[in-house]
């Protein structure tokens, strides 16, 4: 099966995009973790490239430290209220 490759960015672009979406320098060990949590996907090319899913990537605005995880508990305590309402 063969993967059209303009639909991948490599580490670098990856990085200079997120960037570009947050407005902050993102390095590409933050591609990498996003890929380790499955996040984003990856397509391997060998022992030492893989590619990053450019639709996910361009999509993917990185926010200041906890934001998201604040937002899901307070969204998790809301489900809950609702649920016990």
């Amino acid at each position: 099966m063969s993967q059209d490759l303009n639909n991948w960015y490599t580490a670098g672009a990856a990085a200079k995009r997120l960037a570009e979406n947050s407005n902050r320098h993102i390095n590409t060990s933050y591609v990498r973790q996003l890929a380790e949590k499955g996040l984003v996907d990856t397509l391997p090319l060998g022992p030492r490239t893989t590619l990053y899913k450019k639709e996910q990537i361009d999509n993917y605005i990185v926010e200041a430290r906890g934001v998201k995880a604040n937002r899901a508990i307070r969204e998790k305590r809301e489900t809950k209220e609702r649920q016990e309402a």
